[in-house]
């Protein structure tokens, strides 16, 4: 006990004490990148710390359906327990110096445990505890040209500009 009170006092000192340098905002919030290539469905999700859910309950609360067929999805990576409670603490000492908190976030990948899978519509749900997450859909098309050659692609949309609708 006596170790870990020494160890949060000597982190608390050197960080009220050290400089403070300017850092760019990235994006706050929970993001999600859906992609769906050659049949293989991954999400990237990045979530804030004090937003993570255990991971059970990521894996069972997020519903992705392709064409209204569930998609079952495995986790393929998780932060450990460690890594989170370091960046609850650190958060919850620069809030205790009056420092602007940066959150800490984290990456968890999710896969489908099966292949081939095609369709027309694929719609995805994340667990209320991520609160609001900034979700894109990716489709990568690859194609190796020979010199002089043309790639042509397939456009998911075609005319349809408009941001996709949103089912609460």
């Amino acid at each position: 006990m006596k170790i870990i009170l020494v160890a949060l006092l000597s982190a608390y000192v050197s960080f009220a004490a050290g400089p403070r340098s300017a850092q760019a905002h990235d994006l706050e919030g929970n993001t999600a990148q859906v992609s769906l290539r050659d049949g293989n469905l991954r999400i990237h999700l990045r979530i804030r710390a004090d937003a993570l859910p255990a991971s059970k309950a990521l894996q069972a609360g997020t519903l992705v359906k392709i064409d209204g067929r569930t998609v079952p999805l495995k986790l393929r990576t998780y932060p450990n327990r460690d890594a989170v409670m370091r960046a609850l603490a650190s958060a919850a000492i620069e809030a205790d110096l009056g420092a602007h908190a940066h959150p800490a976030y984290f990456r968890v990948d999710l896969e489908s445990e099966e292949a081939g899978w095609v369709g027309n519509t694929l719609s995805v749900q994340f667990p209320r505890r991520l609160g609001p997450v900034l979700v894109s859909f990716v489709q990568p098309k690859t194609q190796l040209l020979s010199q002089g050659a043309t790639a042509a692609f397939d456009v998911l949309t075609k005319g349809d500009h408009r941001a996709e609708r949103v089912q609460r």
